[in-house]
């Protein structure tokens, strides 16, 4: 075959292939329109009016947020008017009914049962306003048209129940607004005891009734099951006196948290067999889930963090341990292979028993404490570990403990930067490392 018509052929399929793009896209816009009642994009629509007969709700978007402003002024559900712009912003119908009727009525469009408007930005009167009449009976779906039009369409049943919803269902049910991260300070009070925590560079420590490390695991799930508290049933407060039958001056429990600007204080309430939070910056008294007075029912000891020493072992770079006449040193290279630093024998370290040894500590958990040391404990063993700041990559931070003999059926543990001691099981005696060969690599 010769070149020319080699030629004549590439440029033939080339432009049969192009001429069949053209015909795939045209097809996947004409499938995406067909069936399609309304294209608008969501992010465009800044205010909602929903009107049920005698009912109208009307939302407006504020600050990235959705807001209730009528019948009532609150914040709305996000999720449930996102959901609704979802559904009729890009509104698709199941099938054509009549094309420009002039009998409204049989479809129950005369005086429409639903009507929902949507406004853009700047824009005094709607952009558009979707119509629902009568149900099919057959299937549940709802004759709609748009109001500038006369064109009627089935749509499917689900997107009528959402414009269906009760003012309970549109209201945003989280009244306890705040961000977990802003929290410096955390109390809270009953008639029989009070806590008090605190934030210093990044780790919580319990202030009263005594200090102590704070389990972050026990506090965060305080902070966080505050921050997501939803309302069951909203309790509109009538006067001071009605606020009272209520018991605000005699709470359950008062939960004070102290943000980066300003204070939050939740008061948890019983009023008969319901429990209710009310907060000092929401209108409203809300019922709540009952579970949510369990967490601080907890003993003290619960609030407490148990780890003798609060790392990951894979942060540790070096490590010193003596105890017992033995003293040894062990560093990870750059290659995370562990080698000595005064080196007592030629044979290399057992990298996987250090390791080993290391996990062990960080896994180590108090049984108890000993809150008022009297200085005149003795210690037998000590170990130093340098490891990673995880507050400040470009340092490093040192962890110091100390070690009693077993008394009795425990030991005591020391750590440096705590006031207290833990006290720990016997057994773990028999993991401390007795001998320069429990470092040792065994030769094959």
């Amino acid at each position: 075959m010769k070149l020319k018509q080699i030629g004549s052929l590439v440029v033939i399929l080339a432009v049969l292939f192009i001429l069949i793009h053209m015909v795939n896209k045209q097809e996947v816009r004409e499938q995406e329109s067909a069936g399609r009642l309304l294209n608008l994009k969501p992010e465009m629509v800044k205010k909602i009016e929903l009107l049920r007969g005698e009912k109208t709700f009307r939302f407006v978007k504020q600050n990235h947020g959705w807001y209730l402003e009528e019948p009532v002024k609150t914040r709305a559900d996000k999720r449930v008017i996102e959901s609704i712009l979802d559904d009729f912003c890009a509104l698709k119908y199941e099938r054509p009914v009549e094309s420009n009727t002039r009998d409204l009525k049989k479809y129950g469009l005369g005086q429409p049962k639903i009507q929902l408007r949507l406004y853009e930005d700047k824009k005094p009167a709607p952009s558009f306003t979707i119509q629902l009449g009568n149900q099919n009976s057959m299937d549940s779906t709802s004759y709609t048209k748009l109001e500038r039009n006369n064109d009627v369409v089935l749509i499917t049943a689900y997107k009528r129940d959402q414009l269906e919803k009760d003012l309970f269902d549109f209201r945003d049910k989280k009244f306890f607004h705040f961000e977990q991260t802003e929290v410096k300070r955390l109390s809270f009070k009953s008639q029989e005891k009070e806590f008090v925590f605190k934030k210093k560079n990044n780790t919580w420590f319990l202030e009263k009734p005594l200090f102590s490390l704070t389990s972050e695991i026990v506090l965060s799930d305080i902070v966080s099951s505050a921050s997501q508290l939803k309302a069951k049933a909203f309790v509109a407060v009538g006067s001071p006196g009605h606020l009272k039958t209520f018991g605000v001056d005699t709470p359950l429990v008062e939960l004070k948290l102290s943000l980066e600007k300003g204070e939050k204080i939740l008061k948890i309430l019983r009023k008969e067999d319901k429990l209710y939070g009310y907060s000092l910056d929401f209108p409203e008294i809300c019922e709540i889930e009952e579970k949510f007075i369990d967490q601080f029912n907890k003993e003290l000891d619960d609030f407490r963090e148990h780890k003798v020493a609060r790392f990951y072992a894979f942060d540790v770079q070096e490590m010193t341990y003596s105890g017992d006449g033995l003293t040894v040193g062990v560093r990870k290279s750059n290659d995370f292979i562990w080698n000595w630093i005064n080196p007592l024998t030629k044979k290399q370290v057992n990298g996987d028993k250090v390791n080993d040894f290391l996990t062990a500590i960080q896994d180590l958990e108090a049984d108890s404490f000993l809150d008022q040391p009297t200085g005149a404990e003795s210690f037998s063993f000590f170990l130093e570990m340098k490891l990673d700041d995880e507050n400040n990559e470009d340092r490093t931070k040192t962890v110091q403990l100390s070690f009693s003999r077993s008394k009795e059926d425990f030991i005591l543990v020391k750590n440096r930067d705590l006031p207290y001691l833990f006290r720990i099981s016997s057994d773990f005696i028999g993991k401390l490392p007795q001998k320069l060969e429990d470092f040792i690599k065994k030769e094959k």
